[in-house]
């Protein structure tokens, strides 16, 4: 959980939240999981069309830090992992 707590406040945008959506990160003041972020990008093509396609309701700095958030998770994760199998 330490570095959920590091990134979290590395990324201002990306809050857990025990009994919202399960506990896992969402775009602040929202019930957008992080995940569904990315899907929902990756499904539309670009931020911007993800941004038309749910009204503006999210900034392009929130979506960067879901991207940026999951990119040091994984690279958190990645080297984790490694430090085990050396």
């Amino acid at each position: 959980m330490e570095i959920i707590n590091r990134l979290l406040e590395k990324y201002p945008n990306v809050t857990c939240t025990e009994g919202v959506m399960g506990g896992q990160p969402c775009i602040v003041g929202t019930r957008m999981p992080v995940s569904t972020v990315l899907t929902a990008v990756a499904h539309f093509g670009s931020i911007q069309e993800f941004l038309d396609d749910y009204d503006n309701r999210y900034t392009v700095e929130q979506v960067k830090d879901a991207f940026r958030f999951t990119r040091d998770f994984l690279d958190s994760m990645y080297r984790t992992v490694e430090e085990k199998t050396d």
